[in-house]
C-alpha cells in the first residue's frame, strides 16, 4: 500500500491537540480561497478530511449526508476537506473533489451548511499531520478542537451526540452573553 503523501512530511507538522485553534485556508468549489474561521462564522464546526478513492470516506459522504440536518440543526458547519497531496491544488482538485463527493451523494455537494474545498498544504498537515483521510475534527464556536473522530459512517452516533454537546454549549454561551433587562 502506498504511503500517502501527508505521512512522509510528519516530522515538521504540529499536531493537533484538545483546545488548539484551527483555521487555515482552502480553496472551495467555487473557486475562491476561504479561511476555516471566515467558514465557521463564530459557530460551531466539523472539519472532515477526506481523500479520493478512499473506501470509507466514499461510504462515510452519504452517511453524513443523511444526518446534515441533525448535524446542522445542532448549529454545526461541516467543513469537508480533500486533502493535501491528494486532491491537485487548483481547479483540477476542486473538479476531483466535486467528482468523487458526486459519486458517493449526489446531493451531498447542494446543503448550505456543508462546504466543500481542497485544503492547503498547511490545514491538511496541522490538522491531519499523518495524512489520514477520513478524519474529523469539531470544533466550539471559538474554533478550538472538542472532539476528534474519524470514518464518520462507523462514529455517527458518537458525532451525533458531540454535535448536539457543541451546539448546545454554544447556545448556552450565546444565550448567558444577552443583557438582561
Amino acid at each position: 500500500m502506498p504511503v500517502h503523501p501527508l505521512a512522509e512530511s510528519t516530522a515538521r507538522s504540529t499536531r493537533t491537540h484538545p483546545g488548539a485553534v484551527v483555521n487555515g485556508t482552502f480553496l472551495t468549489l467555487a473557486g475562491t480561497t476561504s479561511t476555516v474561521s471566515q467558514v465557521r462564522g463564530g459557530q460551531p464546526a466539523m472539519i472532515w478530511f477526506v481523500a479520493g478513492g478512499c473506501a470509507s470516506c466514499a461510504a462515510s459522504i452519504p452517511a453524513v449526508q443523511e444526518n446534515i440536518q441533525q448535524l446542522t440543526g445542532d448549529g454545526l458547519i461541516v467543513i469537508s476537506v480533500g486533502l493535501y497531496g491528494d486532491f491537485p491544488q487548483g481547479q483540477t482538485g476542486v473538479d476531483q473533489l466535486r467528482e468523487f463527493a458526486d459519486a458517493a451523494a449526489p446531493s451531498a455537494l447542494s446543503h448550505p451548511g456543508w462546504i466543500w474545498g481542497v485544503g492547503s498544504r498547511t490545514l491538511s498537515e496541522t490538522y491531519d499531520p499523518s495524512g489520514t483521510p477520513d478524519t474529523y475534527l469539531l470544533l466550539n464556536p471559538n474554533g478550538q478542537v472538542r472532539y476528534r473522530g474519524s470514518v464518520p459512517v462507523s462514529t455517527m452516533p458518537e458525532l451525533l451526540a458531540e454535535a448536539h454537546s457543541l451546539g448546545e454549549a454554544a447556545r448556552t454561551t450565546a444565550a448567558s452573553s444577552v443583557p438582561c433587562c
